[in-house]
């Protein structure tokens, strides 16, 4: 139901504010943990729905929106006692926050460099590329599987307060 939505998309037309709606990154160990248990597809599915509305109720300074998903250097960065981008697989560091302001408010025109606008037309586009950097990341980092094992074990153990 995108009738929440819908409302908030008319008052910020009313009152001329501009509207930025956006994806959250996150870390490949959740990416991947969406796509075991079917979640994914679910996303990507909202994701056009929400696009869909806004092309059909604004225009695009007034209302737009972007996602942060990706296997890049940010959303695989190995998670740690050194990790800079992630203080867990959840959530992430005001650096990452710094990185999406500047792709969503660039005045320059510059491409962005971590996030994507998202755009109903290139979505489906935007969703192969992810599976491709997917197909690639895993084909160079064979162990993957086997962190994201250990992670569940312990985020999984009765007495641990999952961290990953």
């Amino acid at each position: 139901d995108l009738s929440g939505l819908r409302r908030i998309i008319k008052l910020a037309k009313e009152h001329h504010i501009e509207l930025v709606l956006f994806a959250y990154p996150q870390h490949v160990y959740r990416e991947e943990w969406d796509r075991q248990c079917g979640d994914e597809i679910i996303h990507w599915q909202a994701m056009k729905q929400i696009v869909s509305l806004i092309e059909a109720e604004a225009r695009p300074d007034q209302v737009h929106a972007w996602q942060f998903f990706g296997y890049n250097a940010i959303t695989t960065e190995p998670i740690g006692m050194t990790a800079k981008y992630w203080q867990d697989s959840r959530h992430f560091n005001f650096e990452v926050g710094d990185m999406m302001l500047a792709d969503i408010f660039s005045e320059t025109g510059y491409k962005p460099e971590f996030g994507r606008p998202l755009v109903s037309s290139s979505i489906e586009a935007d969703y192969r590329d992810l599976l491709k950097e997917r197909a690639e990341y895993l084909e160079q980092h064979p162990e993957f599987f086997t962190e994201l094992k250990k992670i569940q074990q312990i985020c999984e153990a009765p007495d641990n307060e999952c961290k990953y």
